[in-house]
């Protein structure tokens, strides 16, 4: 049985978010949940396994960088995507080693959602 993928978002924000939630639930072949706290975000995924983790940097401490770290030691396989305002260069310099997806701005919009989606769809093809 080939079941759809699970996208994760972490976030409180849902109203500030909702652009990016319907560009995310616009694709019919994924499952998209979310929770508001990093703890719940690490229960979720170990009980579901998504394929894609987004998690929103205000939610979490470090940009979400944190979070990210441990999702990366409970489950390897699990892909993560930020929503930080933090510099590019210093983004990359403190996500290396995490295999972060993508990092996004911490307002996106359905232009960036379908850009995920569309980054998911090729490494999930690949594999």
């Amino acid at each position: 049985m080939n079941t759809k993928p699970v996208i994760l978002l972490v976030s409180s924000r849902r109203e500030e978010l909702e652009g990016f939630i319907q560009g995310l639930r616009s694709d019919n072949n994924i499952n998209l949940n979310q929770v508001e706290t990093p703890e719940e975000a690490l229960k979720t995924a170990s009980a579901q396994e998504p394929a894609l983790v987004v998690i929103d940097g205000s939610t979490a401490k470090e940009s979400g960088l944190d979070l990210a770290r441990e999702l990366l030691k409970a489950n390897a396989f699990i892909y993560t995507a930020i929503l930080s305002d933090m510099d590019e260069a210093l983004f990359h310099e403190q996500s290396e080693g995490l295999g972060i997806l993508a990092h996004l701005p911490s307002k996106p919009d359905s232009g960036h959602a379908r850009q995920l989606l569309r980054q998911l769809g090729q490494i999930m093809n690949e594999s």
